[in-house]
């Protein structure tokens, strides 16, 4: 929420911000796959397959459980956190208001965890949503889509994703206009608490909202 991580070339991490609750400390030193910043902690998976997380863990948001080792992706949000196991279906862990730690069944490509809400692109390019659905946040359009990300506060939640075709969708509240997406074709796209960025096929870089 108030701090910010990023993998480098050579797979190591940084992390910087906020430190509050120690979620810059105990960054690993070795190489990851990947690294996702939440609310007041941080994860990472390892080279090997390992899940780590660190920072402020008090309603349960770092306690993996023993069957995400070899995950192929994690999200950290903002109390919970989410896991795509090695048999794609979803694992979740930490603070469940209003089910948002509470995954559906099936088999998901990619999982992204937003404040009170998480959304998940299903191997059949599908998207599902769940948890706290104030603005329709948890009500995704229909179509095919590569990937999603979750955003918004506390109260007014929101996602975007990218459809197969490179155009992008966003459902949910709308203050800002953090919902109407620009268009063009993009291979990236993040939503934030207010704003949303997206990185274009043609490597520039588009951002809307508050």
């Amino acid at each position: 929420m108030y701090h910010t991580c990023g993998l480098k070339t050579d797979g190591t991490a940084a992390c910087w911000g906020d430190n509050n609750f120690g979620q810059l400390n105990n960054v690993p030193a070795d190489s990851l796959t990947a690294i996702t910043a939440g609310g007041i902690h941080t994860c990472a998976l390892r080279t090997n397959g390992a899940l780590t997380c660190w920072g402020n863990g008090f309603l349960g948001q770092l306690l993996a459980p023993a069957d995400v080792f070899g995950s192929r992706r994690v999200s950290a949000g903002g109390f919970h956190t989410c896991e795509v196991k090695p048999d794609g279906t979803l694992a979740c862990w930490g603070n469940n208001f209003a089910g948002r730690a509470t995954p559906p069944s099936g088999t998901f490509t990619t999982v992204s965890t937003g404040t009170l809400h998480t959304c998940g692109v299903r191997t059949d390019s599908t998207i599902a949503c769940w948890g706290y659905n104030a603005a329709g946040e948890t009500t995704p359009p229909n179509g095919a889509f590569a990937a999603v990300s979750a955003g918004g506060d506390y109260t007014d939640g929101y996602a975007c994703a990218i459809k197969i075709d490179g155009t992008l969708a966003c459902w949910g509240q709308n203050a800002g206009g953090r919902a109407t997406p620009p268009s063009g074709s993009f291979t990236v796209v993040s939503a934030g608490e207010f704003h949303a960025c997206g990185l274009k096929t043609d490597s520039t870089l588009v951002c809307w909202g508050q």
